[in-house]
């Protein structure tokens, strides 16, 4: 994320929690550059949110509460948002300092380790609209 500005604002995306209680939270707000014509561009990197990815551009919408409400992307970027879950069981230590040593952008070092991305891979993922999840020990 680049330094906020007083072009950014807080764009609110609502989720879905499942069965299971995950997401941890049914709204999660992100970093925005309002660009004009109820559109923003994206400036911070998902925790929850799927779909979207730093740089994308957004449609808006204001509440009666002066909330901005995301709607569709106007425009994909070319980045990605990769998450890893590494488990706290046997062998996450292991899987933790392998996914540690790789080259990509961190943006957190907790239990869920986030990368940004923008290369074909992105794009191609994009397209599929694949959703990739991994587990084990």
């Amino acid at each position: 994320m680049t330094n906020i500005s007083s072009d950014h604002v807080k764009v609110h995306f609502r989720m879905d929690i499942d069965e299971d209680g995950w997401p941890l939270a049914s709204v999660e707000s992100l970093w925005a550059v309002d660009l004009g014509d109820d559109t923003v561009r994206l400036d911070n990197t998902p925790w929850f949110v799927r779909g979207v990815a730093s740089g994308d551009i957004i449609k808006v919408e204001l509440d009666d509460e002066g909330i901005l409400w995301a709607g569709d992307t106007v425009q994909p970027s070319q980045n990605c948002t990769i998450r890893l879950i590494v488990l706290k069981d046997e062998g996450s230590a292991a899987t933790r300092q392998s996914v540690l040593k790789v080259e990509l952008p961190r943006v957190s070092w907790s239990p869920v380790i986030l990368f940004q991305a923008d290369c074909g891979v992105c794009s191609w993922l994009r397209q599929k609209a694949c959703s990739y999840s991994a587990g084990g020990t």
